[in-house]
């Protein structure tokens, strides 16, 4: 009898960890020579643009803007930008970026605790459109 209960407890321990490390996403960190490009993964979506930071924070904020989200708080400097907000129906809405190079900007969108594929999606399609001339 004890033998089986240590098996199936090894066994919702193993899955436990496993589902663990598929929610939580693990990626590569960006660099200067990362790729421009786009995924979601983990609850944010995470993108690299070829645009100066300070670009893709006026866009940033101009998407947001267009989407009705109300802006609390925005910080930024030269290593590092924060934009965060609410929603009308009150979703967290964190956008953060972080400069790779002079001309190449990485992007984390996050939706509220657990994330919104949809929205953030969403807030991601207005910052491209904000950024194109």
């Amino acid at each position: 009898m004890k033998r089986r209960v240590g098996w199936r407890l090894g066994a919702i321990l193993a899955g436990g960890l496993i589902g663990a490390a598929a929610v939580s996403g693990c990626s590569t960190p960006r660099t200067a020579s990362s790729p421009a490009g786009m995924e979601y993964s983990g609850g944010s979506l995470r993108a690299v643009e070829d645009v100066p930071m300070n670009q893709l924070w006026r866009a940033s904020r101009a998407a947001l803007n267009a989407l009705d989200i109300v802006e609390l708080d925005a910080q930024g400097g030269a290593t590092a930008a924060l934009i965060e907000g609410r929603t009308t129906d009150l979703q967290k809405v964190s956008v953060k970026m972080r400069p790779l190079s002079a001309t190449k900007t990485e992007l984390k969108i996050r939706i509220s605790t657990f994330g919104n594929s949809e929205l953030a999606h969403q807030i991601y399609e207005k910052i491209q459109l904000a950024i194109a001339p």
